[in-house]
């Protein structure tokens, strides 16, 4: 690669907000994550399965949550 991360940043920087989201969105989608990432998850994932079964943590509608999101983010 001829070019630099602070180069690549420093462009990307540049580009208008939504823009900017989608090369965020993009990036994300091309790192997979780790065993290790993988693991920890599975681990915390049923922490809450099992809070919730018993009683200690309530479940979200995602519509509900995700409406409310972008409530809070919209510009």
């Amino acid at each position: 690669m001829d070019r630099d991360y602070e180069s690549i940043a420093s462009e990307a920087e540049q580009l208008s907000e939504p823009e900017r989201r989608l090369l965020a969105e993009r990036l994300m989608r091309s790192v997979k994550p780790s065993k290790a990432h993988m693991d920890a998850w599975a681990v915390e994932s049923q922490r809450r399965a099992e809070a919730y079964d018993r009683g200690e943590m309530k479940a979200y509608d995602a519509d509900e949550v995700m409406r409310e999101l972008r409530k809070i983010t919209r510009t």
